[in-house]
């Protein structure tokens, strides 16, 4: 693969948490009745909602643009027995997006229950990849800054993570009161955090 064709490729990633994070929070904030704070941002696509085609197209560009950075960041890992693991799982988590941007969210419906099959492997993939990005590089003199940086987001990203459970918990006792829309975009934007330094680094 030439180097110009793989800086596209990496390039890609730039776009994922347009498409999957800030779109979707402008569209929740333009939506009347819908609050970003106690919603899931899936809710935004759900049938008959005014911008629901606008959703569902913003997670499959996100995941359609995750795809090829993960095939970029296979390619610049340096070689080791856990190389696969991290690209794999963000080529996972760019999967997950596109199935979830076709099958949106309904309640007791086929659709629904596609979509959230195929979000929680997204979900899972997007936990655990900085963890195997940080195993993979760890003694990699040139990846050092990086392989601090991932372990010290994954920590972040799991105690986010906790306090989403909690409120997801919540949530099921007492909807009025919890924030599950706010802790998952707080999932997320930590999340991106991570991916957009890890794209930065694999460009430079």
């Amino acid at each position: 693969m030439s180097d110009e064709a793989l800086r596209w490729l990496i390039a890609c990633g730039f776009g994922v948490p347009i498409f999957h994070l800030i779109v979707p929070l402008i569209l929740g904030m333009l939506h009347p009745g819908y609050s970003p704070m106690k919603q899931f941002i899936s809710e935004l696509a759900t049938p008959k909602r005014p911008y629901a085609l606008l959703v569902s197209a913003s997670f499959v560009f996100a995941g359609l643009l995750t795809i090829p950075f993960s095939i970029a960041l296979y390619n610049q890992f340096p070689p080791g027995v856990f190389s696969w693991i991290a690209p794999t799982l963000l080529f996972i988590h760019g999967l997950s997006n596109v199935g979830a941007g076709i099958f949106p969210v309904e309640v007791s419906s086929f659709a629904g229950r596609i979509h959230t099959v195929v979000s929680q492997f997204g979900l899972w993939g997007s936990l655990v990849a900085p963890f195997f990005v940080w195993l993979n590089i760890r003694n990699g003199d040139s990846w050092h800054f990086v392989a601090v940086f991932s372990l010290v987001m994954q920590a972040a990203i799991m105690m986010v993570f906790a306090v989403f459970v909690y409120v997801t918990e919540t949530r099921r006792r007492a909807s009025s009161k919890a924030v599950i829309g706010l802790f998952q975009r707080l999932y997320l934007a930590v999340y991106y955090v991570w991916f957009t330094g890890l794209v930065i680094r694999l460009i430079l």
